[in-house]
């Protein structure tokens, strides 16, 4: 067994694409809820003997709990029944640094029940970048501050450009594809990015108005969010080649959550993080 700190994993996890790690929580249900690493697989340490099957004891697996403890126990479980692969992640999610989601492993996965081919899962997609580019548009309205305005009008420009990326792989991916404007027409669902409407992230509206480092930080968690949801439809999707239009969904929000973190370093280095 291997032991990874935290900055190791969360650069292992950050360089790679989705899927390449299996990321397991070991804690219970409600422990996972309140915060989890984005894309994690929910098996409390309890279950996993009735549950090893679901995972790939071939692929790299990063296993956490709250401390560390129960993912030790859950770690060397794993290699004795033929996981070549598995790490515990030293101090468990107490001492991880990066980015987290929240909710139950069921969040927002009602949408895969609706979902009848490839075209419906880049309609879902499409949609919900349109909610998030409409909701920022319409903090930037809501704002006093002239450069948080300017932050959430880039914010809603970022997910025109992801709407026009999903548009050009529905294209590359779907025969006979649809043209844009009956694409865009084709709405299917009413789900936010990921999963949840976007109200859900306003736990400070206050402070994301008044601050960049407040717009910057509800951004992110929006990105982690998605990365979490489309990383949890991957895992349980009904076919193959969903799947895989899944985890490419979740590399794209992946590189969006380290662009804004690259964004608000830049404005902490300028000065514009907060309000004037």
């Amino acid at each position: 067994m291997k032991h990874l700190d935290p900055d190791t994993a969360r650069t292992l996890l950050a360089k790679g694409h989705p899927g390449d790690f299996e990321v397991l929580d070991v804690r219970q249900e409600w422990e996972y809820s309140e915060m989890h690493v984005p894309g994690a697989r929910l098996i409390p340490l309890p279950q996993l003997a009735d549950k090893i099957r679901e995972l790939d004891p071939d692929r790299p697996l990063i296993v956490y709990c709250r401390s560390g403890a129960r993912s030790h126990s859950a770690a060397q479980y794993l290699e004795g029944h033929g996981f070549s692969d598995v790490s515990n992640l030293q101090g468990g999610i107490m001492a991880w640094q990066g980015e987290t989601a929240e909710g139950a492993w069921q969040l927002g996965l009602d949408l895969l029940s609706s979902l009848g081919d490839l075209a419906d899962v880049f309609s879902a997609a499409y949609n919900m970048e349109f909610c998030l580019a409409d909701f920022y548009s319409r903090l930037a309205d809501q704002s006093s501050q002239e450069a948080v305005r300017k932050l959430f009008h880039e914010l809603a420009g970022f997910e025109d450009k992801h709407m026009n990326a999903i548009y050009a792989l529905y294209r590359r991916s779907v025969e006979p594809a649809l043209d844009r404007a009956s694409f865009a027409a084709r709405t299917m669902h009413s789900i936010g990015e990921g999963g949840v409407a976007p109200q859900w992230f306003l736990h400070d509206e206050q402070r994301i108005l008044n601050s960049v480092s407040g717009g910057c930080e509800l951004a992110m968690s929006i990105e982690a969010q998605a990365l979490d949801f489309y990383s949890r439809c991957a895992q349980h999707a009904e076919t193959g080649e969903q799947a895989s239009v899944f985890f490419r969904l979740a590399k794209e929000e992946q590189s969006h959550l380290r662009m804004i973190g690259r964004f608000f370093d830049a404005a902490a280095k300028d000065g514009s993080a907060v309000a004037s």
